[in-house]
């Protein structure tokens, strides 16, 4: 093997500013090169590495006396775990390497040979601690030049240096956790901005997922809601890498009950390779690997998920899981938020007597339907009101006329379809808008709402309504006519002794009806 000059580090030089080809990642880098060129100076040996941990790899940050640097290698912790074996200790945090091919296949690419003594292959490697004695890196030395094992003195002049890469390393961790906070807070900034400025949840769950498709190694985010014993996947979000349609967007919980149990109570679940989980390949994305659930809790319970997929096992860290449980807590507000705005705008829609549909609800939609109506896809409008209404108030109350009413649109909803859209637009009239409806079958569904309050009533006094009904386009697209018109057509049915269904004819959006009305 033979080593490299030295004093190149393989990274481009900064400028002196941090600003030009080198960053401030690359100073943390260009000091650690620094360092390790420092090692094969002043000791023994020809070549040192300095490898950083990140999660489940260790990856190589520097490296003097080599011929290929390799710099970015990244192998298993797992790996450089194994060797640290306390029959090799040397000082307080030096392992020396006997000659193995699987101890340094990722170091330096040696060829196992024979005794320890007059072996070119000896080395040491040492741990790099954070202040909580846990483990960042390693600095690795090998080819002693003398052929000997390390004496004590080395080792000690090893450790004296190992320490300061151990502060760069553990400097460059927390300028590179400050930075990625700043950029998270940044995101999470935006995120509540559009909270700020919007409640439509796509556009806020668009924010979220960015946020999180920009921090995290992943090619999709998706939101869940957990509700009535279900996980529903109300948002998905992909890189574009991958398609990132579910195969669900509803799950049972049944199936999800070991998952939801440990989110409820730790607030995150981590797979760090789906393979050990095969029951979840049925509910997963193509190509993931891993997964990183974090929930917002609420009475001890999860409400609300955020589900992060990688294509590469062990994807996820500490500060991963910091990050996404942060960031489901907005996920949280801007669901809890949209909800309560969604109540509000409900309640200000609807009826609060009988849960139908208001006035102002009625002209924003009927002009939306006539637009589109055709003479081979009718729109028909039918406005009811109820027969002699003033009298039952006046000699049962005003309870028996509330109880009356409720009556009428329970009627109205059970004897009309799903499409067709019903309204109380007055005080006991009501509009109903049947869209692809043509005359025949309109007078069908108005004649059975007719006799359904008739029949029923419920221990209520006598019920009936009259009807006008008019059809779009044959009578009429603009929408005052077309109503006009089956005003006219209610008047006149009542006119004609009530309780009856009555179809406008042509010219009755040209009347006026106050000469039709009848005396209160």
């Amino acid at each position: 093997m033979q080593p490299r000059d030295q004093g190149s580090n393989g990274l481009s030089p900064d400028s002196g500013d941090g600003q030009s080809t080198g960053t401030r990642r690359l100073d943390f880098e260009g000091i650690a090169q620094g360092l390790v060129d420092v090692v094969t100076v002043v000791t023994d040996f020809q070549v040192a590495v300095v490898s950083l941990r990140v999660g489940a790899k260790c990856r190589r940050l520097a490296a003097s006396g080599l011929v290929t640097p390799r710099i970015g290698l990244e192998t298993e912790y797992a790996h450089w775990d194994q060797l640290v074996r306390p029959e090799r200790r040397r000082g307080s945090i030096g392992y020396v390497l006997p000659p193995a091919a699987e101890t340094w296949t990722d170091i330096a690419d040696p060829q196992p040979t024979g005794s320890e003594a007059g072996n070119t292959e000896l080395g040491i490697m040492l741990t790099l601690l954070d202040p909580d004695d846990q483990v960042v890196g390693f600095l690795s030395v090998a080819e002693p030049r003398s052929g000997r094992l390390p004496s004590t003195r080395t080792v000690q002049m090893l450790e004296l240096l190992g320490r300061q890469v151990q502060v760069a390393l553990v400097n460059g961790h927390l300028y590179d956790t400050a930075r990625q906070q700043a950029e998270t807070m940044a995101e999470l900034f935006k995120v509540a901005k559009t909270m700020a400025q919007t409640f439509e949840l796509d556009t806020i769950f668009g924010g979220i997922a960015h946020a999180a498709l920009a921090r995290l190694d992943v090619f999709n985010l998706a939101v869940l809601r957990f509700a009535e014993g279900k996980v529903h996947i109300i948002h998905s979000e992909g890189s574009g890498k991958y398609d990132s349609e579910y195969p669900h967007t509803e799950i049972s919980l049944e199936g999800w009950e070991a998952f939801y149990d440990r989110l409820s109570g730790e607030g995150f679940f981590l797979v760090a390779d789906t393979s050990e989980f095969p029951s979840m390949a049925a509910y997963e994305l193509p190509h993931t690997r891993s997964k990183l659930l974090a929930a917002h809790i609420e009475s001890g319970g999860a409400t609300v998920a955020l589900s992060a997929v990688s294509e590469r096992p062990n994807a996820f860290d500490a500060d991963d899981i910091a990050f996404l449980r942060g960031l489901v807590d907005t996920t949280a507000l801007a669901v809890r938020n949209a909800e309560l705005y969604d109540e509000v705008r409900r309640a200000a829609e609807r009826d609060s007597l009988t849960g139908l549909k208001n006035r102002g609800v009625f002209w924003r939609e009927f002009p939306e339907l006539l637009a589109v109506a055709t003479p081979n896809r009718p729109l028909a409008l039918a406005v009811a009101d109820v027969d002699d209404f003033k009298l039952v108030n006046d000699r049962h109350g005003h309870f028996v006329g509330d109880r009356a009413l409720e009556h009428i649109a329970d009627r109205l909803i059970r004897n009309t379809r799903e499409t067709d859209r019903i309204y109380r637009i007055g005080g006991e009239e009501f509009t109903i808008l049947m869209p692809d409806t043509p005359v025949d079958a309109a007078l069908a569904v108005m004649e059975r709402v007719r006799a359904a309050v008739t029949r029923s009533r419920e221990s209520l006094p006598p019920l009936s309504i009259s009807t006008g009904l008019a059809v779009a386009p044959a009578q009429g697209q603009a929408g005052d006519d077309l109503f006009r018109a089956a005003d006219v057509a209610l008047y006149r049915a009542k006119h004609a002794g009530k309780d009856r269904v009555m179809l406008a004819t042509e010219g009755d959006q040209l009347q006026h009806i106050d000469g039709l009305r009848p005396p209160a």
